[in-house]
């Protein structure tokens, strides 16, 4: 027969530790031309880089990197041509916390040319998932990004 030990104390009810769940990361390239994405997580207090990862995506390609952690935190994707700058990316940037269930990046092809799209759903209070959506960089100059809930919170 085995034994189960708990490590630390409860008091008032409270659980002494948090479990932090893994975010899924998926990319969804949706236009007609391959691009190099670049995904680069941070501690937003002391700006440390806690996630990198990048990869080609073909046209249509769908690709799910390594998990990211589930902790409070900034995910900048970054978005190259293939022959194109690295220095010359198109950049969205989201926030991570830990209700953060799933981030979905889509590219996509507008009239301007290509685009992101970033979908995060988030656990609410019942663990049901709710989506925010984070898009329109034609918003704000500098490929600065905005943020807004389906819900209308």
């Amino acid at each position: 027969m085995g034994a189960v030990g708990l490590a630390g104390c409860l008091d008032d009810g409270e659980m002494p530790f948090s479990v932090n769940t893994p975010v899924t990361l998926v990319v969804h390239n949706r236009s007609e031309e391959p691009y190099n994405i670049e995904l680069r997580a941070y501690d937003p207090e002391t700006r440390q880089d806690t996630y990198q990862e990048g990869f080609s995506v073909t046209p249509d390609e769908r690709v799910i990197p390594s998990n990211l952690g589930g902790s409070n935190q900034r995910l900048r994707v970054t978005l190259f041509e293939l022959d194109g700058d690295r220095e010359e990316g198109f950049v969205e940037e989201v926030e991570i916390t830990e209700d953060t269930l799933e981030v979905t990046v889509l590219v996509i092809d507008t009239d301007e040319g290509p685009d992101l799209e970033i979908e995060v759903a988030i656990r609410d209070g019942e663990d049901d998932r709710r989506n925010e959506t984070v898009v329109e960089p034609d918003d704000a100059p500098g490929n600065e990004t905005s943020e807004s809930a389906e819900d209308g919170s």
